[in-house]
């Protein structure tokens, strides 16, 4: 009870059907995304639509979570995680760029920093999912919002091994990635 979560085993099969459906963002939503993720190719001198570079979606979920998981996680991810992610998807890549999406983007700018991290600022949070479902892979911490933000880059996905429990229900099932 209290879940916020998708039931997998029941839609898992029909998901595909469920995004193109029901999924999609508003036009000014999804224009302001493709704008985003183009500035950001820019800034690493990028061409996105002849490369194999990979962009990728990270979610950092910070100001609100640790009140909210107090009773399933003892402390917030640190840097340690998303760092390791980071360095996992460098070496089996060849050229990507990270786009940080968070509700704590000063902690991002402090702990991510790194010539090829963009922490995305100024957008409304139905942007920055659609940002996410831009990205090619995608680094998720916990949440709706993350698991969702993975569901919809249609990639790769990593999470953290300790994250909690709903997040790790969709993992299992989406055969996600853990760090």
């Amino acid at each position: 009870t209290g879940a916020n979560y998708p039931l997998f085993s029941f839609m898992g099969d029909i998901l595909p059907e469920i995004i193109q459906r029901h999924l999609q963002f508003q036009d000014q939503e999804d224009d302001e995304a493709r704008e985003a993720v183009e500035a950001a190719a820019r800034l690493r001198n990028v061409d996105i639509e002849i490369s194999l570079h990979l962009m990728v979606g990270v979610h950092v979920r910070r100001t609100d979570f640790h009140q909210y998981s107090k009773n399933w996680m003892a402390e917030l991810l640190n840097e340690t995680f998303y760092l390791e992610a980071m360095s996992y998807l460098r070496t089996k890549y060849e050229a990507v760029t990270f786009l940080v999406v968070s509700d704590d983007q000063e902690w991002c700018r402090d702990h991510l920093q790194a010539e090829d991290v963009i922490v995305m600022t100024g957008h409304s949070p139905a942007v920055d999912l659609a940002i996410m479902a831009q990205c090619q892979a995608a680094i998720v911490d916990y949440g709706t919002f993350s698991v969702w933000g993975g569901i919809l880059s249609q990639g790769e996905v990593l999470i953290s091994k300790h994250t909690f429990r709903d997040a790790r229900w969709a993992a299992d099932y989406l055969g996600w990635t853990y760090i």
